[in-house]
């Protein structure tokens, strides 16, 4: 729970959407995907490059254990490595950005979170950016947050570091399932990693709809009937689908990349939901991702006690 306040101080002053610490592995993951998943090369050579790619990333982030390893070690008191872990973990949670990435829709803050994520959304439509913002956001609050708090409680640093190399890895090479095999490897082990947190931020979506105006608890409900309908994991896979179905709007479709790639996308709602979204929408995201950070709060009270 500390953790979780200090994330949301601290990211109000950085004004980051991804947590902090992806940074770290950012930069190399998407020059060698770049570099190295290129057209024409056989899917083998794919894999094994996205491969090695991955094998890069761990290393570096063993390299990271063993810096956070040495600070403990020359910490004065268990109180003071306590605290360490605490602001470690702060930063490797998305946490106040959620919400308030909904606010500045079609402002400046938009090509920073565009730049942050790998995506035009300048080039979206009034419901095009809400629907993609909401997708992004859906995807963070699960494996930006939920995650990185499972797995520092279940495997300490060395869990939380092993999950956000392979986080972010998979995130920013598999380009909405569309990786041509770059990403198998770290989408495997992301998607066995995530499959509690993803299953929690469903979970949380339903009751959301219980609280918040405009979401409907019965269609949240109806979305559980048809989950084989959920997007692939790269477009956000069961949390969005429910949240569509609450909401009842068409999320996902279409996005392009910051380096020109478009990507079909998938459509995501119930049959005969709209796609066109209106300014009432950004609000009923802003108070759902709001009340997911308070259940969440609640949640790491629990897991404490």
């Amino acid at each position: 729970m500390f953790s979780v306040v200090i994330g949301l101080v601290t990211q109000f002053f950085v004004n980051t959407i991804i947590p902090p610490v992806w940074y770290v592995f950012k930069s190399f993951t998407q020059a060698a995907e770049q570099k190295l998943n290129r057209q024409g090369r056989s899917k083998q050579d794919v894999i094994f490059r996205g491969f090695l790619t991955y094998i890069c990333v761990l290393a570096l982030a063993v390299v990271v254990y063993f810096v956070v390893a040495g600070i403990e070690h020359a910490a004065l008191s268990e109180g003071t490595v306590i605290v360490f872990q605490a602001v470690l973990l702060s930063l490797s949670i998305s946490t106040l950005s959620l919400p308030l990435s909904f606010v500045n829709i079609g402002h400046k803050r938009l090509n920073h979170f565009g730049r942050a994520v790998g995506l035009d959304l300048a080039s979206q439509d009034f419901s095009g950016r809400i629907r993609k913002v909401t997708g992004l956001a859906t995807i963070i609050y699960a494996r930006g947050l939920v995650s990185p708090i499972l797995w520092f409680w279940f495997g300490g640093v060395a869990g939380l570091l092993f999950y956000t190399a392979t986080q972010v890895c998979s995130f920013y090479t598999n380009r909405y399932d569309n990786h041509l095999g770059f990403a198998l490897i770290p989408n495997v082990v992301a998607r066995i990693m995530n499959l509690v947190p993803d299953a929690i931020a469903g979970c949380f979506l339903v009751l959301c709809s219980l609280f918040v105006p405009g979401l409907k608890f019965k269609k949240a409900l109806k979305s559980l009937m048809f989950l084989k309908d959920a997007p692939v994991y790269g477009l956000g896979g069961i949390p969005l689908h429910i949240l569509s179905y609450a909401s009842s709007t068409t999320l996902g479709g279409p996005v392009k990349s910051l380096d020109g790639q478009s990507y079909k996308n998938e459509w995501v709602g119930e049959k005969g939901s709209s796609a066109q979204l209106t300014a009432a929408h950004p609000k009923i995201f802003i108070f759902t991702f709001s009340v997911m950070l308070v259940f969440t709060l609640f949640a790491c009270i629990l897991l404490v006690v």
